[in-house]
């Protein structure tokens, strides 16, 4: 990507982030976030909560879920793998220490079948 291109992207995604604080702050809402059952899935999930709605909520990231869709599960890459045994988050951990248990991720597009 070129640098001019990279700026405009960021600015968006600043502005974004604005935008959806203030409807955080203005709504009273509970708000809940699914996603790919891996290692960025966890990672999207906690920049979300961190900079956006800090009190997210995870929907069907759960071991229940990863087991429900274990049949449509690819296997873990090494290197994410180790990224995802040195990662905590404790809305998600229990689903964490399954995936790195079993090896196996899920993408949330399974959740269509």
């Amino acid at each position: 990507m070129n640098a001019p291109l990279e700026c405009i992207i960021r600015k968006c995604e600043i502005h974004l982030e604005r935008v959806l604080s203030s409807i955080r702050t203005s709504c009273g809402t509970t708000y809940l976030h699914t996603g790919d059952l891996d290692y960025g899935g966890v990672k999207i999930f906690q920049y979300i909560k961190k900079r956006i709605f800090p009190n997210l909520q995870p929907y069907l990231m759960d071991t229940q879920t990863h087991e429900q869709y274990k049949a449509y599960g690819e296997p873990i890459e090494t290197s994410k793998l180790e990224k995802l045994q040195r990662t905590t988050e404790p809305l998600l951990q229990p689903l964490i220490d399954k995936i790195c248990a079993e090896k196996q991720v899920i993408e949330q597009e399974s959740f269509l079948f």
